[in-house]
């Protein structure tokens, strides 16, 4: 299973050059928009779950468990069809 926390990218950027230091080559504008392309590409054809992003990180460490718990007793029941 999969669980794509989704950020909009302006929100991303703030997050980068707020917590000071130098970026990398993965954390530009166009990096940044070509990987969210890719990810909301393979969320909807492939059934990520998609978590919003921009809470705190208490927030989405909350929603990102719950999913999971979701998820898990999903595949239970699934299993459960199966026999």
């Amino acid at each position: 299973e999969v669980i794509y926390i989704d950020l909009p990218i302006p929100e991303c950027l703030a997050r980068i050059e707020s917590r000071g230091g130098g970026k990398d080559v993965f954390e530009t504008e166009s990096f940044l928009r070509g990987c969210d392309f890719r990810y909301r590409t393979m969320a909807s054809r492939y059934g990520f779950t998609v978590v919003d992003g921009r809470g705190n990180p208490e927030e989405v460490f909350s929603h990102v468990m719950d999913e999971s718990k979701m998820m898990k007793a999903l595949k239970k029941v699934h299993q459960g069809e199966e026999q």
